[in-house]
């Protein structure tokens, strides 16, 4: 009787070297897709998502914010941060009003654009945080970087290079795209301007291709001016991937690094160095990539401590992957990470109330085999589904299991070939191996000792050494049709290999 795999073994086993090192930026990053740009979606100006995003950048952290700019690229959440940090430097200061209460006062008085002296005339009221301004000594700025403060937001509120670049780049206009780059970048210091410049240099398109250049712009990308506290991206466990220009450019540069693109010399450590900065900016999917490179020793010595270190500071924000990296450390424990089964099945459940696949997989397991948890096959099954429904091999192998016996579930003979099948078009050896068994005896569904002989030969190259066995024993019973539809699949012809 075939029974539910007793092994998590391919659970634990960490993914290839190649598979973990430090790949950079997401997919639609790749060379040859570089300049793919998406549709706007409407925001409080009325411009395009990446426009609008790439203005609020330049204007965080800048007099614009200090000043409590009354612009629609700051948000009330950057109302709260300019009031706390104004509190915070008041009481450094010891800075205190006539009546002994810290200044400013308990509401943010917002500085109008278009009215920097005061003039309250063309203020108009915002939200319970604000207030409007009608003296000249707004926060801690004075009328001068007001007057300054409203001028650049004036220049970025009305600028359209960037705008007119991106559309450019939509319609394929290279050479027209450039210069609008240049100028966006030279006019207003877009990040994302530069990087794209960087990108078209790495590719050659619109303007010669140069390694050289594109190293040029994307470190200026990545060097923009960066306040730790004020610019850093806020990490949306809803949009894990969301990016802005100086991390995609730490991003790409980790890449260039990593794997010589270019022309340029592969330099792990290098690539180490511009994930670590993409982390910094706030790329909490960076910290899962370090770690992962940690424990694989890219890029520098195979450290657990510090790839767990990584994992938890990313897996303490929401990112999934990272908490499904840290569980799995735990399972499986480490020079410096003991095993701790309970710990591993917290940060398992937790991916897997997000519906990560493996995490469903591995919780299926806990309870099966009681690691950490009491064993309990009925919650089993219920994990062993969800991930078979996200097509995880393993899982629709040990569910088939399951069918097969009548354990926990009716006996489905139909039922558990159908899931090893899918399983073994999955890539999984043990369930190559039990389809083989029942294309033998006919359980499930007709005999086929030529596709049993397949499945046997395939689940052998997987590392199953009783399948060779099982070849064997078939092996003079196979009939001249088996044996040229054997051949057929595992020996193609060149010329059906090419057709």
């Amino acid at each position: 009787m075939l029974k539910p795999l007793l092994s998590i073994a391919i659970l634990l086993a960490l993914p290839s070297v190649a598979a973990q090192t430090p790949a950079a930026a997401p997919a639609a990053d790749a060379p040859g897709q570089v300049v793919k740009i998406t549709g706007a979606k409407p925001t409080p100006t009325g411009e395009g998502a990446r426009v609008f995003a790439a203005k609020r950048r330049v204007l965080k952290g800048t007099l614009a914010q200090k000043c409590a700019l009354d612009s629609a690229y700051l948000t009330a959440s950057d109302d709260m941060d300019t009031y706390i940090e104004q509190l915070e430097e008041m009481k450094e200061s010891e800075e205190i009003s006539e009546t002994g209460t810290p200044m400013p006062s308990p509401t943010l008085k917002k500085s109008n654009p278009n009215a920097p002296y005061g003039d309250a005339s063309n203020v108009v009221d915002s939200s319970s945080i604000t207030g409007a301004a009608s003296r000249n000594d707004v926060g801690p700025c004075d009328v001068g970087d007001r007057r300054f403060a409203s001028g650049r937001e004036r220049i970025i509120r009305n600028d359209k290079s960037f705008a007119q670049a991106l559309a450019h780049l939509d319609a394929k206009e290279y050479d027209k795209a450039v210069p609008q780059l240049e100028t966006a970048y030279g006019k207003i210091g877009y990040a994302e301007a530069a990087v794209l410049l960087g990108k078209l240099s790495l590719e050659g398109l619109g303007v010669l291709r140069s390694t050289e250049r594109a190293l040029y712009w994307l470190d200026r990308a990545a060097g923009t001016r960066f306040d730790p506290r004020r610019d850093a991206l806020r990490f949306d466990p809803k949009d894990p991937e969301a990016s802005n220009g100086m991390i995609d450019a730490a991003l790409l540069l980790a890449r260039i690094h990593l794997h010589g693109v270019g022309g340029v010399r592969k330099d792990p450590r290098e690539a180490r160095k511009w994930l670590l900065k993409a982390a910094d900016f706030g790329y909490v999917p960076a910290l899962n990539t370090l770690g992962m490179a940690s424990q694989a020793g890219v890029g520098g010595p195979k450290d657990s401590k510090q790839a767990r270190s990584y994992f938890q500071r990313a897996a303490e924000e929401g990112y999934i992957p990272a908490q499904f990296n840290l569980a799995r450390l735990y399972h499986a424990g480490a020079d410096g990470t003991a095993q701790d089964h309970k710990l591993a099945g917290a940060w398992f459940a937790q991916a897997a109330k997000a519906g990560h696949a493996r995490s469903l997989y591995a919780m299926a397991r806990m309870y099966d085999m009681g690691e950490g948890v009491p064993a309990d096959q009925s919650k089993a099954i219920v994990y062993y589904k969800e991930a078979a429904l996200k097509l995880v091999p393993e899982a629709q192998s040990a569910l088939a299991s399951y069918f097969y016996s009548g354990e926990q579930v009716p006996k489905n003979l139909a039922t558990a070939r159908q899931l090893f099948n899918q399983a073994a078009m999955g890539g999984q050896p043990e369930a190559m191996f039990n389809l083989a068994v029942m294309l033998v005896n006919g359980e499930g569904g007709d005999k086929d000792l030529g596709m049993a002989y397949v499945w046997f030969s395939l689940a052998k190259v997987g590392g199953l050494e009783r399948a060779g066995m099982a070849m064997t024993q078939i092996d003079g019973k196979l009939t001249p049709p088996d044996r040229a539809k054997v051949k057929a699949i595992l020996k193609p012809s060149a010329k059906t290999a090419e057709e």
